[in-house]
This record gives structure tokens, C-alpha cells and sequence, in this order.
């Protein structure tokens, strides 16, 4: 019991001692009248976006229905968050500290990033990745330096700090892999190949989760057996031996992806 009391007082002297900075501080506005005023401001901003953002995310990964602007809105959405924290002038935060005054977007953000990588890596399969890497690369370290660029919420490294850029560094590179290999594939107009292959073997790895996986025969230019992942849906709906399609695309970016449908259907 006294243990969570004086945490709550450090919380509290926390809290104290980042208002007292707001309210003095010149940037955030002429007087404490119009620094208090523009916190408020600040916090329903914060407010508004976070949960557009969850809104946005939630859009992304669970109604598949008008799936490309939904996309399209996930890929923007932490772009206009960058360009509202350099607005604000580091009184809006992506840090998600609790009890701190300084209002925060990260959920926000969180919610569309996580939306679209996780989508990447359930609805498409690539063949070649050898397109990706390099400007994925590009685009995370852009996007993390954009982010730093005149960022109040930085200026002033310390070691909680370093923790804080390590983070965001694994989140724009988990943006710029899911936006990348989505636009990839959702704006894919090219003409698929197709190929016949079969299942050789089916099986499953268990921990925190299940993963499933399809062995399949040799097609294309592959020369041997081939694994992939798959859904639970599409592990219970196909059987060993069983004949499959395999529609393979060019990607807008020219990453190789595909499909694989029962040999009676035929990809739309």
C-alpha cells in the first residue's frame, strides 16, 4: 500500500512539473492564459485523432468492404499525425507515457500501422523479395527523420529517449513494409500466370498461436516443394493431394505475389 501511494505521488509531482514547463513555456503561446488555452485545445485534438485512428485501423483489419480506401486512409493517417506534431510544436506527443500532461497520438497511430502490416502479412503472399528491402529501408529512415525534424518531443536526447526512437524506428519500418507491400498488391493490374500444383503435406506449429502451413509441388520456375502459410480457413478447406491454382501477379512495384484457389476456381 505505501509502495502505490508514492508512486502516485511521483506521478503527481510528474504531472505538476510538465504543466509548470507548459505554462512557461513561450512557444505554446504569449502568456499562461493562452498556454493553458491551447493544452486544452491540444487535448481535444489528441482526443479526436486517437480514435479516428483506432476507427481507422479497426475499418482496415476487420471490414474487408471498400478494403482500398480503407487502405489508402491507414497509409495517410500517420503521415497527417507527423505534420500534426510538428504543428503543435511538441505540446501533442507520439510518446504514450501515462500520467504524463502532454497529450499523446500513439494509439492512434498504433491502431492504422499495426492494421495494415497485419493485413499485408495475412491477405498477401510474396514470391520474391528481393524488390522489398531496399525501399522499405528508404521509406522507414525518411519517415523516422521526418518525424525527428525540428521535433520538440526530442530535441533534448536522453536514455528514455533512445528506448523511444528504437521504438519508432520498429514501427515506420512495420509502416513502410505493410503500406508498401499493400499498395503493391492491392493496385496490382497486371495479368496473372497461372500454374497447377497440388498438397503434398499439411501441418501446424502450436505456441502463443497456431500457424498453418501448405507443402506444395514444384510450379512456375520453382524446381522443388515449396511451404506457405495459410489461414486456419484455408488449412480446414483444402486436403493432401488435392489439385490447387496458383494465380501469379507482377505487383505494381514488381514484388511478385500470388494466390492459390481449389482447381475449380477461378480468381476474380
Amino acid at each position: 500500500m505505501p509502495l502505490i501511494k508514492e508512486d502516485s505521488t511521483l506521478d503527481l509531482r510528474q504531472e505538476l512539473k510538465e504543466k509548470h514547463e507548459i505554462l512557461n513555456n513561450p512557444k505554446f503561446g504569449k502568456d499562461k492564459n493562452e498556454r493553458e488555452a491551447n493544452l486544452k485545445k491540444a487535448q481535444k485534438v489528441a482526443a479526436i485523432t486517437k480514435f479516428a485512428g483506432i476507427g481507422i485501423g479497426i475499418w482496415t483489419f476487420i471490414f474487408i468492404d471498400h478494403y482500398k480506401y480503407a487502405l489508402i486512409a491507414s497509409i495517410i493517417f500517420p503521415v497527417l499525425c507527423v505534420f500534426l506534431l510538428n504543428y503543435y510544436k511538441g505540446l501533442i506527443r507520439i510518446e504514450g507515457r501515462k500520467n504524463t500532461t502532454y497529450p499523446s497520438i500513439l494509439f492512434g497511430v498504433f491502431s492504422t500501422i499495426t492494421a495494415v502490416i497485419t493485413r499485408s502479412f495475412l491477405d498477401f503472399k510474396i514470391l520474391d523479395y528481393t524488390n522489398v528491402w531496399v525501399p522499405i529501408f528508404v521509406i522507414a529512415f525518411l519517415g523516422i527523420a521526418f518525424l525527428l525534424f525540428r521535433n520538440e518531443e526530442f530535441k533534448f536526447i536522453k536514455t528514455n529517449n533512445f528506448i523511444s526512437i528504437l521504438a519508432l524506428l520498429i514501427l515506420s519500418f512495420s509502416y513502410a513494409y505493410g503500406s508498401y507491400i499493400s499498395l503493391n498488391c492491392v493496385y496490382d493490374t497486371s495479368k496473372p500466370e497461372i500454374f497447377n500444383t497440388s498438397i503434398l503435406e499439411k501441418r501446424m506449429t502450436y505456441g502463443k498461436r497456431h500457424t498453418y502451413y501448405l507443402k506444395l509441388t514444384p510450379w512456375g520456375k520453382q524446381i522443388a516443394p515449396h511451404e506457405i502459410s495459410v489461414s486456419q480457413m484455408q488449412y480446414d478447406s483444402h486436403y493432401k493431394n488435392e489439385e490447387l491454382k496458383v494465380y501469379l501477379m507482377k505487383g505494381k512495384f514488381k514484388i511478385p505475389w500470388f494466390e492459390i484457389t481449389d482447381k475449380n476456381t477461378t480468381l476474380k
